[in-house]
């Protein structure tokens, strides 16, 4: 699984692509002076590529500066992956959740209106963190849809499948793709968790297990194996 972590500010934008299962990092770098005379490094982590440092590109927004990142990552003589499509997931950080989060979450219009709500608590960081969700956004399209979880699976011969949710809007996703992976015959075990998660709702909608936090849920996964 790779997956892209991005931590943007008010005029720059770090980045790393990484594998989370292993920490693999495949690529980093920094975007540089956006809305000025943007400033583009590219560290990829691979043999044989080439280092870009704070090389002149034009980025007026983070949007520019995303497709930067995309445009590298992808160069078919000094890319990491062959296409945007081996990006299974966007990772960003964001400073200040409030009472709301606890944790990683998937984004949604409310989770983003409940960022917002939290500006106030960090009025220098939350804005750009906001501004780096609504650029990729934009370059990358609104949502990872469930099917690329399940063949993400498939792919890697999964063992386990593992979901959180931190707000009941979204909880339904999580019956949606317990359902689907069944229809489709896929073995992993999904575990799921969150704020808003219990044994019950576990139960109700066929996981095949609930954990209270990420080693709980370690535990869990070793006695379902």
């Amino acid at each position: 699984m790779k997956v892209l972590v991005i931590n943007a500010g008010s005029s720059s934008l770090k980045y790393q692509l990484m594998d989370p299962a292993t920490r693999e990092v495949f690529a980093k770098g920094l975007c540089e002076r956006i809305g000025i005379d943007g400033k583009f490094t590219y560290k990829p982590q691979v043999e044989g590529k080439q280092v870009l440092d704070a090389v002149d590109v034009a980025m007026p927004t983070h949007s520019e500066a995303i497709q930067a990142v995309l445009n590298a990552l992808v160069d078919k003589d000094n890319g990491v992956i062959g296409s945007m499509q081996e990006i299974d997931a966007v990772g960003h950080r964001v400073v200040h959740g409030g009472e709301a989060f606890a944790g990683s979450v998937l984004i949604t219009d409310e989770v983003m209106k409940a960022l917002e709500d939290c500006i106030p608590l960090a009025p220098l960081h939350n804005p750009a963190n906001i501004t780096g969700i609504n650029a990729c956004t934009a370059v990358m399209g609104k949502d990872v849809p469930q099917a690329k979880i399940l063949e993400s699976a498939k792919e890697h011969h999964a063992e386990f499948i593992a979901l959180s949710a931190l707000m009941t809007t979204t909880m339904q996703r999580m019956r949606e793709i317990v359902a689907a992976a069944k229809e489709e015959g896929i073995t992993a075990k999904i575990i799921i968790g969150g704020a808003v998660i219990t044994q019950e709702y576990a139960d109700e909608i066929g996981a095949d297990g609930y954990s209270k936090d990420a080693a709980d849920a370690v535990k869990l996964a070793k006695s379902l194996m």
